[in-house]
């Protein structure tokens, strides 16, 4: 797990969050209610309402407990079984509860298991509830998921995770539809066979020290804000039929808003895919995903996205493929086995105080549409620095001042204003020099 010294206060996230769709009521509830107990060697029959009469299963607890509670869960392994909802390990529509485990040194001693349950966890009709030091496993069998959110307009259904694991999930681990709002901080989704967050609606994401790895996919959010930070997606697993990739995708986006930073996409079956929306992405690390067919970061018609201060590099293929509007500023593009930016007959590329260099093909190739490039350094590369379609040259808007492209690939009657830079820029491999990425 990783940690973060300072705790958000639930009720400062669902305000911020949800201040637009909550309905009235709700606000008011949120201060904090009654405390319930459940341990391992608890009885249903008891009321719950101290360790020493606490009950045995978590399902019997939330019946009993009153809105805006705090279920306190200790130590042990918990079997999520609810008899009024075959299917469902534990049905929390409506609620508006905490389920609080027990950590030990940071890292959380209460389990709670799921077993073969269509969804472990469901959240629906304005639903509101927080989850801190838990581990959750199983459930998500019949393309089920660990823990579903389903919301629609102006439901006020979302969770809040905070020092969760969630694992061995048969399907996704987190699921959400709709409106739903989901805020983790300090979680770990990993090895699951779907995704480890997946949301499908104009749902609000914001994950902050989250870890996302060994899982069918990484995220994939259709619709909707998404925002993440300091976080790590890593080693969700490809599944290929010809060149069409099913899963595996670090993030994939649909007409969202995407805010990155200070985040790391690697060895996923594909890094960033995103089509139509706005995609931000600021001091991150894009290495070595694995497919060879789309590059690292594909950018698709319709989308607009901004790149600074990051670096895209050990693709086994392309660095980036770009159809859409693609800002580059001070980011490094480097050691891509294939070329280090495709920028396809659609799309529109700007780039400035940005390195694209020891490539295994190309550092630059450009189909049609517009390219504007200032005090950039393409150097290096095993192809040519430049290449580009010349049957396309009409439809070819390119601006470059002050670039140093010094092999000589790029037809400067057509591409180039002025170069500056000695013929050998000197160029050593990528490494950690100590600055930021």
């Amino acid at each position: 797990m990783q940690g973060k010294p300072v705790i958000r206060l639930v009720v400062l996230m669902l305000i911020a969050s949800l201040a637009c769709s909550v309905p009235g009521g709700i606000i008011e509830t949120l201060a904090p209610g009654g405390t319930w107990y459940v341990t391992t060697s608890g009885n249903d029959s008891n009321d719950c309402l101290s360790e020493a009469t606490a009950c045995l299963t978590v399902p019997a607890a939330v019946a009993k407990a009153a809105a805006d509670g705090v279920i306190m869960i200790g130590a042990g392994t918990f079997l999520l079984e609810d008899p009024a909802s075959p299917g469902v390990g534990l049905d929390l529509t409506g609620k508006v509860l905490g389920l609080h485990g027990v950590p030990t040194d940071g890292s959380p001693e209460t389990i709670l298991n799921a077993a073969g349950a269509h969804n472990a966890l469901w959240v629906d009709g304005s639903g509101v509830i927080t989850l801190k030091d838990l581990i959750i496993q199983g459930g998500g069998s019949g393309d089920g998921a660990t823990l579903s959110l389903v919301a629609g307009s102006p439901s006020a259904t979302g969770a809040t995770l905070q020092n969760v694991i969630i694992q061995g999930s048969a399907g996704d681990a987190i699921r959400m539809h709709g409106s739903a709002v989901l805020q983790a901080e300090d979680v770990d989704l990993i090895n699951n066979i779907g995704y480890g967050i997946i949301s499908e609606g104009p749902a609000k994401i914001d994950v902050d020290l989250v870890r996302i790895s060994g899982n069918g996919g990484g995220m994939q959010a259709f619709g909707g804000e998404v925002t993440i930070y300091k976080t790590i997606i890593s080693d969700n697993a490809a599944t290929f039929t010809g060149p069409v990739i099913h899963t595996g995708f670090g993030l994939t986006s649909r007409d969202a808003m995407v805010n990155i930073g200070l985040t790391t996409i690697s060895g996923n079956g594909q890094g960033l895919q995103a089509y139509l929306g706005e995609v931000t992405i600021s001091d991150t690390t894009i290495a070595g995903n694995q497919t060879p067919y789309f590059g690292q970061v594909f950018n698709l018609p319709g989308t607009q996205m901004r790149i600074e201060a990051s670096t895209i590099s050990d693709s086994p293929g392309d660095g980036i493929r770009n159809e859409g509007e693609m800002t580059i500023i001070n980011s490094t593009i480097a050691e891509n086995t294939g070329t280090g930016i495709v920028t396809g007959h659609s799309g529109q590329l700007k780039m400035a105080y940005s390195t694209v260099a020891g490539n295994g093909g190309s550092g630059l190739s450009i189909g049609a549409g517009s390219v504007t490039l200032a005090q950039d350094l393409i150097e290096n590369n095993a192809a040519n620095d430049c290449t580009a379609d010349f049957g396309a040259a009409s439809s070819i808007t390119v601006a470059w001042e002050y670039v140093n492209v010094s092999d000589g690939s790029c037809a400067p009657e057509i591409f180039i204003l002025a170069s500056r830079g000695e013929p050998d820029a000197y160029l050593g491999p990528l490494a950690d020099n100590g600055g930021p990425t």
